[in-house]
């Protein structure tokens, strides 16, 4: 049983919370304690609660990772989303929202990890803010290419020319005949797909000079989720003797 069934997944582990020395009880079962305790950085536990959470005090789990990844991934989908919205609609890329996506990927990570963070966990934040932020510049590119693709504003002005007719020239003269693009096959669309990718990757770096305050804004919010996912030292101390309880008159 992982931290998520002992109600430990919103404590803020890196801030002691004191506690009542008059009445302790747990801060996952909310139960009343007599007899022993445990404190997990500052935080009272019960015995029962305190064994569940030793098993996680080390490192996160295979499935913090994976809760992790997917949290983040679903986040980064979302912030692809609305960084190309702002560029779709204002023409103008805003580096401020690689600030905001950085934040947002970095706290799905961080939540679906359930707060334990970690050189790995931060690492993967960083890659997936990054990827949400170059990601945004696909569907710019590919309208671009749609638009001005070869032979698309010849095709254009020879439509207009069939839909005029010449009213003096009555020549004969062979149908052209418009032969159809063969069909792209799924790996050469997915193929399309990775190399363009590719390219967002570097995008940002092949502006020089002009974009460097760019470069500083985006570097800003892969800190932002590197930060958020920092490792918390967790620290496990008792068992202490819990105080008796004040007699009633």
């Amino acid at each position: 049983m992982n931290s998520d069934d002992s109600g430990l997944s919103g404590l803020q582990f890196d801030r002691v919370e004191p506690a009542n020395s008059a009445q302790l009880s747990c801060v996952a079962c909310n139960t009343p304690i007599e007899g022993q305790y445990f404190a997990l950085n500052g935080h009272t536990l019960c015995p029962a609660c305190a064994d569940m959470q030793r098993p996680q005090l080390a490192k996160p789990s295979s499935r913090d990772y994976l809760r992790a990844g997917l949290y983040g991934a679903g986040a980064a989908l979302a912030g692809t989303t609305l960084y190309f919205a702002i560029l779709a609609l204002s023409g103008y890329e805003i580096g401020l929202i690689a600030v905001a996506v950085g934040w947002l990927v970095g706290k799905a990570v961080q939540k679906g990890a359930r707060g334990i963070g970690g050189r790995k966990l931060q690492i993967m934040a960083v890659v997936l803010t990054y990827f949400s932020i170059a990601g945004s510049y696909m569907p710019l590119i590919i309208k671009y290419a749609i638009e001005n693709r070869p032979g698309q504003q010849q095709q254009q002005q020879t439509k207009s020319q069939t839909t005029t007719p010449a009213p003096s020239d009555r020549s004969t003269k062979a149908p052209v005949v418009e032969t159809a693009a063969p069909a792209m096959s799924v790996g050469d669309f997915a193929a399309g797909l990775l190399m363009l990718f590719g390219y967002c990757l570097i995008l940002p770096f092949m502006q020089g000079l002009s974009s460097i305050i760019g470069l500083f804004i985006i570097f800003i919010g892969l800190f932002e989720a590197w930060k958020l996912n920092r490792r918390v030292p967790l620290v496990l101390e008792g068992p202490f003797d819990a105080p008796a309880p004040a007699a009633t008159a």
